[in-house]
């Protein structure tokens, strides 16, 4: 603890002391007449002195917590103040059913406050069955526990992409003050800053749809004033300390109770067979029921035993119940099919996105939509319960993610709805936006360089203008991804159009594999759409992301190719930007007459 510090905790002390001699000398001043203090002026005094120091000591204690917050860290960097720490997803208002679930969960993750481990609970069921909307849930119960903040982050471990932790850790840093050039590249290295900075912070974190424990365990912080709850569909049983709460499928009186809240009491009152065939129909399922529930709430002149008649006849509903996890299908079927084709259209191409959330542009992209359009669409789709809500970004734009079955079905009526030719439209309208938007950032990060502004929505255009280094930290994922992406379905010049975009010399990645991997394909796709001037131009980045990691062999061979290409098509600009990078790297090994040579040459 350093002077500062120990000072801070003897302040509100001293301001106690001073009130209470304070208000005791007032005292005696104002009722001594010569000859002395009574018995009961005395107790009075010092009854008095003693409460205006006590008050006196929480009041400055108080301020002194709140000046606390601004003060930097040890490392020179300023931690966050709490509140942007509040990361959780919105609570539902019609959550029920679950009450000694939620009751049982809160008691373990506000208990052992004292001891030295840190408090671990993983929560796990199969998909659907409302394992992330009772963890929210609870979440936001015990929220005034945790008055430094709560970290959120979706793992993923449901789908083909599954989040690195040096990913998470990455953006887990940044969101606690820490610059992404102070970073670490080394997995350990990142958990080890990530549990520094939240040491006797009292930060609750949910890390929800984890994979294993593997992903999980760097993730973990080591102050005991931290609490964790994981959903998973796994166990997690190899996950040591860890208190484990399997969740399994509503009872059928929960289900019936979930029902009347999302339909209405009197309509299920009116029609009680009909109510508990739908919910045995749906599997007691809560995530089949909120679809179904959705379905006769937008529909209040339908009949619930008319509904139930409908699920009873579902070929696909049948087949559904009897496979792991896809039980849901034809529940997300019929909720698909109450929709106008309109929003049935933009909920299938949503499917065609990797990245774990989308904004309403990316869907005003692939339907070839206006923002406003796109807009509208995603809030019909979210009472349809076929999209969430998952909050804002760091630059107030609000996101959406789908459920995981749901993303699954999504990509399945894509395949079988629209056609190669028109996915691959739509595809490609999105990657032009990511190139554009990616330019626009680059532009005002490396002014004087190739890139010209493209032009964008100017809404789009203003939150870039307003911080664009903020901007591509809070997208850079999404970018990353539609490189990969544009690879995966051989779009090559979109993909290699793309890369070029990313502001590799001004805005240094902590996540060195993945920039690599990424230009890597790049540079392929350059070469295979017979493009030499993105080929030198990905060359060119490519140097500057090894000289930057030391690996000034594979830097040279880059920027040497890069210059040549120039050379060959007669682009002087990109020949001379390679050979200023190029020479650098020379000066960086300690080459100076191959360094100054090359320097001489542009």
């Amino acid at each position: 603890m350093t002077s500062t510090q120990r000072f801070r905790h003897v302040i509100p002390f001293i301001a106690a002391l001073v009130t209470a001699i304070a208000v005791f000398a007032g005292i005696v001043a104002g009722v001594n007449d010569g000859d002395g203090l009574g018995q009961e002026q005395f107790i009075f005094a010092i009854v008095a002195s003693m409460l205006s120091g006590g008050i006196a000591f929480w009041q400055v204690k108080d301020q002194v917590g709140k000046q606390r917050q601004e003060l930097p860290a040890a490392n020179g960097t300023h931690l966050p103040q709490a509140g942007r720490l509040y990361q959780l997803p919105p609570d539902i208002e019609d959550f029920t059913g679950r009450a000694e679930d939620a009751t049982e969960l809160a008691r373990l993750l506000i208990s052992r406050r004292a001891d030295t481990a840190v408090v671990v609970t993983a929560l796990s069921g199969k998909g659907g069955v409302g394992k992330t909307t009772l963890a929210l849930h609870v979440a936001h119960r015990i929220r005034n526990q945790f008055p430094d903040g709560q970290l959120y982050v979706n793992l993923r471990g449901a789908e083909a992409q599954v989040l690195d932790p040096a990913e998470v850790l990455s953006r887990f840093l940044r969101e606690l003050g820490i610059d992404s050039a102070s970073i670490p590249e080394h997995l350990e290295d990142r958990a080890r800053m990530y549990r520094a900075q939240l040491a006797d912070r009292r930060i609750f974190l949910l890390l929800d749809n984890a994979l294993n424990e593997q992903q999980i365990r760097p993730l973990l912080p080591g102050s005991p004033s931290c609490a964790v709850l994981i959903t998973s569909r796994s166990r997690l049983a190899a996950l040591s300390g860890a208190h484990i709460h399997s969740l399994d499928v509503m009872t059928v009186e929960q289900a019936l109770d979930l029902l009347r809240h999302i339909v209405g009491r009197a309509r299920v009152a009116a029609e009680p067979e009909a109510a508990s065939e739908i919910v045995r129909l749906c599997g007691r399922l809560p995530l089949a029921l909120r679809i179904a529930g959705a379905r006769l709430a937008s529909r209040q002149t339908d009949r619930l035993a008319g509904f139930a008649a409908r699920l009873r006849d579902e070929q696909h509903r049948l087949d559904l119940l009897k496979v792991g996890d896809l039980e849901v299908r034809a529940n997300f079927a019929l909720s698909y099919q109450g929709c106008d084709e309109e929003l049935r259209r933009a909920f299938r191409l949503l499917g065609v996105l990797k990245a774990a959330d989308f904004s309403a542009w990316t869907l005003a992209a692939l339907a070839g939509v206006s923002l406003q359009a796109a807009e509208e669409m995603l809030e019909r789709l979210v009472d349809a319960e076929l999209i969430e809500i998952g909050g804002e970004d760091q630059t107030g734009i609000r996101r959406y993610r789908f459920h995981d079955l749901l993303r699954v079905y999504a990509r399945e009526r894509l395949a079988e709805e629209e056609s190669e030719a028109d996915r691959e439209k739509a595809l490609a309208r999105l990657l032009e936006l990511y190139i554009a938007l990616a330019t626009n950032v680059s532009v005002l990060l490396e002014p004087g360089g190739y890139g010209e502004p493209a032009h964008v929505d100017p809404a789009l255009l203003r939150a870039i203008h307003r911080d664009p280094r903020e901007y591509f930290l809070t997208h850079e994922t999404t970018f990353l991804l539609g490189v990969e992406l544009a690879g995966e379905t051989e779009l090559w010049r979109h993909a290699w159009r793309l890369t070029r975009a990313l502001p590799v010399t001004s805005l240094w990645p902590s996540d060195w594999s993945t920039w690599v991997r990424v230009h890597l394909i790049g540079l392929d796709a350059a070469q295979r759409d017979g493009s030499r001037e993105g080929e030198a131009e990905i060359r060119c980045q490519m140097g500057a992301i090894h000289r930057a990691q030391g690996d000034y062999t594979f830097a040279e061979q880059h920027l040497r190719a890069s210059a040549e290409i120039a050379e060959e098509i007669g682009d002087e600009l990109r020949g001379a930007i390679a050979l200023s990078v190029l020479g650098d790297t020379y000066r960086y090994t300690g080459s100076l007459d191959q360094g100054c040579a090359a320097s001489h040459r542009h």
